[in-house]
């Protein structure tokens, strides 16, 4: 039996992983999503300080799920606290992709402007709005407003959340993009129709040799956990119980 951590990045919370968690504990693992930015200062150092305390608590072996921003913060967790593998989905790995930089240039406008023209509800506004998290999904009709709610609204309920995550998102600017450790067996398993975050893992996988996989889901967007939840907890459930070892 593995126990599966799932984390996902900026501007999401945990709820994108409902659907996933779900079908994967109905295979019979243990599945947890956890929220980030809900303490320390924001920084990498202290969210991935924090993940790496979580993986330390669970007496299973662990797999550990990231998506979009939340990787960097995956990757430095793998360092001081090494899962039983990694599965990274649709984000930075070894560059900063299209849609991390766009969201570290809003984190990096004064404050006081971003407070007073996007606000927590125009942000909002937007993502549900047909340019804003709709262009993410292959279906635009998935990323209606009370969904963008449920899987954005958390953060930027919170006022301490927000400040964190900007923080965060800030200092990626001067992000060293080492990749994973070269020694934890990593699957990458993105949506290949997304054309904003697919980064250059196949240098990744040319010289990571037999410890890195790749298992891409076809015609998944950057949103393919939330529209197609099957596939990454398939692919991650199958992957685990062929390359990893649950001693």
């Amino acid at each position: 039996m593995f126990s599966y951590l799932l984390v996902t990045g900026p501007p999401f919370d945990k709820e994108l992983w409902a659907a996933v968690a779900k079908r994967i504990i109905a295979q019979g693992h243990g599945a947890t999503a956890v929220s980030l930015f809900t303490g320390g200062d924001g920084s990498l150092n202290s969210e991935s300080q924090r993940l790496a305390q979580h993986i330390s608590t669970i007496k299973h072996p662990v797999v550990l799920i990231a998506h979009g921003a939340a990787i960097p913060i995956a990757i430095e967790a793998s360092r001081h606290c090494a899962p039983s593998g990694l599965v990274l989905s649709n984000g930075p790995i070894s560059s900063m992709d299209r849609f991390t930089y766009g969201l570290t240039q809003w984190a990096a406008l004064p404050r006081a402007l971003t407070e007073k023209l996007i606000s927590p509800a125009r942000t909002m506004a937007l993502l549900s709005s047909s340019i804003g998290l709709r262009r993410l999904v292959v279906n635009p009709y998935v990323m209606d407003h009370d969904t963008t709610v449920t899987v954005c609204g958390p953060i930027f309920d919170s006022t301490d959340r927000l400040t964190r995550m900007r923080l965060y998102l800030d200092g990626l600017e001067n992000y060293d993009w080492q990749g994973p450790p070269p020694t934890l067996p990593l699957l990458i398993c993105f949506g290949d129709a997304d054309p904003l975050t697919l980064c250059n893992y196949k240098e990744i996988l040319k010289n990571r040799g037999n410890i890195c996989d790749s298992s891409p889901v076809p015609g998944g967007r950057y949103l393919h956990p939330i529209e197609r939840p099957w596939e990454l907890a398939d692919r991650s459930i199958e992957w685990a119980q062929t390359q990893l070892t649950t001693t």
